[in-house]
Formats: C-alpha cells, structure tokens, sequence
C-alpha cells in the first residue's frame, strides 16, 4: 500500500475510534445487509464519508483483520456484522468498500508471518563446512517474500555435533527488475528465524541488511546454534527500525 494511502487509513480509523463515546468503546452495526449503521443509542449514525456510507472504514478494516489473521482488531464479536460485510463486499460488489477492504487486507498481510521452504542445493564441493539453500519467492507475497532469496552457511571453528554452530549470510542477487526493489532493504533490520524441516526447535538472530560490492543485498553473518546441512523452514519478518547516521537504531513509524 502506498503511504499516502496507508496514512489515509490510519487517519480514518483514528477519526472513527475518536467518535466512540469513551463508556461504550464500541460500534453498534446492524445485522441486516439493508439497515444503516447506528450509533450506540440506536438512532441513524453519522455519515461515513469515506466509504459508500453503509460501513464505517473501521468495520471494513476489521473484516480484512480477522479474513487475513484469524483475529478480531478492535470490535467485539457481537457487534460484528461479518456476514452483512461479506454479503455487501461480495454479493453487492461495492467497488469503493472493496477498494479499502484489498488495500487494508494487503496490509495485514504483514502481520502474518510467511513459512518459507527452504531446499538445499549445494554443500560444499570441496568444504564439507559449507552449505547453501534457495527460498524461491512466495506467490502474492510482499516485501523481502516476494524476492527470490539465498541463505549461504559456513561452519564456525568450534562446531561439533554435539554443538553445532554455523554462520549464516542472506542474499538476494541484483538484476535489473529486482535492483529498485532492493534499495528500500538497505539499512534495515530482519528477524531470521530457521527450523529443520524434519523436525527440531527454531532459532532466530537479528541481522542487518545492506549492499556488497555487487549491489547485491545481504545481511551481516551471524552464529546460529544449527546444523543446516538439510532443508529448512525459513520466516523473515523486517524489524520496525532502521539504521541511522549515528549508527544507533530508532523506531519507525
């Protein structure tokens, strides 16, 4: 979602949760496909003059909530009226609530984190301490999921089998469809969590993500306490911070 976009949302539903009377802290919603909104009073509600005015955007956005997580957002379940919603986004096809519904619904998405199968394909022809799996990109995936990925592993001086220890680097390879994409990683952090794929408990690092001297985008090598020679359960989640000039990390907004 762009972010003027984005911030149109925000600024809606922050508009709608300010309206709530502070002893309800909630919304009261018909049932019925064909009745207005009301209020808590049970009189005709304001306008909602950023959707077709049958739905507030925040009762759209609780519907993409729940469809894209499995969880309410901020409405009591009582008082949702997910089949009227559905009925109106679907049977009825109101183009401008669908168009908040998609764009709130790709938003979720981030929310939920993105299993990634990652297979195998070399261990080191002449190193037996080196490994190296592809993440082929996610169908209808967003951000670092929809970039072709490589994780290249070399084992750390003190791994044993009893210990395991591995250094592990993130990749993706510069091209010119993927090159602009890229950019908006550099100086961001990742959490990378690995699991075997046969089974085993995950471990997860932080890392900081930038370009090599290829304009390729990697992250920074870290240990993790594994044996990666097999394939692996991968789940990247971006850290909601950056790098900064002074070097130290900040929050974002």
């Amino acid at each position: 979602m762009k972010a003027a976009t984005l911030e149109r949302v925000r600024m809606c539903v922050k508009s709608q949760l300010e309206s709530l009377p502070m002893e309800q802290g909630r919304i009261h919603l018909s049932a019925d496909p064909g009745a207005p909104a009301t209020g808590p009073d049970g009189t005709s509600s304001v306008e909602h003059p950023y959707t077709c005015g049958r739905f507030p955007v925040l009762a759209i956005c609780e519907k993409a909530h729940r469809d894209r997580t499995g969880r309410p957002l901020c409405l009591g379940s009582p008082d949702f009226p997910a089949e009227a919603l559905r009925h109106h986004l679907e049977v009825e096809g109101c183009a401008v609530c669908r168009r908040w519904y998609d764009n709130a619904l790709r938003e979720y998405a981030r929310l939920v984190p993105v299993v990634r199968l990652a297979h195998l394909v070399r261990i080191g022809a002449h190193r037996a301490d080196e490994a190296c799996h592809e993440l082929p990109q996610q169908p209808e995936a967003t951000g670092l999921n929809a970039l072709p990925l490589v994780l290249k592993w070399h084992a750390d001086k003190d791994d044993s089998p009893q210990r395991p220890a591995w250094w592990v680097q993130l990749k993706a390879h510069a091209d010119a469809d993927t090159q602009a994409r890229l950019s908006r990683y550099s100086g961001r952090f990742v959490l990378l969590t690995v699991e075997p794929a046969d089974g085993g408990p995950p471990t997860s690092v932080e890392t900081l993500l930038g370009f090599d001297d290829d304009s390729n985008l990697v992250s920074i090598e870290q240990r993790l306490p594994i044996d990666p020679r097999r394939d692996l359960n991968v789940t990247l989640r971006l850290r909601h911070r950056s790098r900064v000039k002074s070097g130290e990390s900040t929050e974002e907004g």
